[in-house]
This record gives structure tokens, C-alpha cells and sequence, in this order.
């Protein structure tokens, strides 16, 4: 399915929006202090479709993992390169302005739990 499938799925931007925010709360809150480092060459950026080197068993970056969750399974899109921002715009679907930040906390090595902390000030 792809992403814009998903957002089709739901009534509003605000309610796609808030299904998203509260994966990416559950995927946090199941491995709290989980460091995401994809399986590839080059260790920078998330993917939305690489397991980690370490840690749980996972389907990709925080992002990766909560739009499967909704059902996101197109795999030409969860190869993209895309940051956050740019994904949602080339799927053309809503995205929150603070999820650019989440996205660049989980980059930089830090944990799950303190990538969603964003989220949590945000409200």
C-alpha cells in the first residue's frame, strides 16, 4: 500500500497525523532506549526499510516502522532517500512541522524515547 493509500484511510489530516504521532509514541514506549543504526554501508541518515545492526528486531527507522504499522508496505517509496518532510510531499500526504526534528534526533544516535520527547513538548 502506499503512503497515500494510508493517509486515504483516514478522515482528516489532523486525524493521519495523530494515528502517526501515536505509533511512533508505542514504537518508543515498547523500546525506549533503542539507538536505531541501519544495516547498510553508509551509517548516516534512517531508512524506512533496514533493520538495525543492534538491538530489537525492527523494520526500519522510528518513521519507517510507525507507517507500516498503519499499513504502508510500498516498497519502491520505503526505499527513498527522502528526509520526513520530503517524503510526505512526494507521496503528497500532511506531515508535522516537529517531525522534522524527530527524524534528525534519531540520526544523531539518540534513543527512541528521547526522539519522541519532541513530540510529547510539542503538545
Amino acid at each position: 500500500m502506499k503512503l497515500k493509500e494510508v493517509y486515504e484511510c483516514f478522515k482528516t489530516d489532523q486525524e493521519f497525523i495523530g494515528a502517526v504521532n501515536s505509533a511512533l509514541k508505542e514504537i518508543a514506549e515498547k523500546n525506549p532506549e533503542f539507538v536505531y543504526k541501519p544495516k547498510t554501508s553508509k551509517m548516516d541518515g534512517c531508512h524506512y526499510d533496514r533493520k538495525s545492526v543492534d538491538g530489537p528486531e525492527c523494520s526500519g527507522c522510528l518513521f519507517g516502522q510507525a507507517f507500516q504499522m498503519l499499513g504502508w508496505s510500498d516498497q519502491f517509496e520505503k526505499e527513498s532517500d527522502y528526509s520526513i518532510i520530503e517524503l510526505c510531499g512526494y507521496c503528497k500526504v500532511p506531515s508535522q512541522k516537529n517531525w522534522t526534528n524527530v527524524q534528525l534526533t534519531q540520526d544523531t544516535g539518540n534513543s527512541f524515547s528521547e526522539a519522541v520527547k519532541i513530540l510529547n513538548e510539542a503538545e
